[in-house]
């Protein structure tokens, strides 16, 4: 059951810094790569919540 949550937390993990690598590559401002690391870990924060509603109301469809 945790394996796909440990896997999200790798790739999540090991893809931060490349985002913030390429983010520095083009240009963009050290905030600003700070700042989109943070939006991503936000938006994938709150797309959570409702991920979780719609699992768990399928489980209890199929039950």
């Amino acid at each position: 059951m945790l394996a796909p949550a440990f896997l999200y937390a790798c790739g999540t993990g090991a893809l931060t810094p490349v985002i913030v690598l390429a983010a520095l590559s083009l240009g963009a401002h050290q905030a600003v790569a700070g700042a989109i690391v943070t939006a991503a870990a936000v938006a994938a924060g709150v797309a959570a919540i409702p991920a979780g509603y719609v699992i768990n109301s399928s489980a209890n469809a199929a039950a």
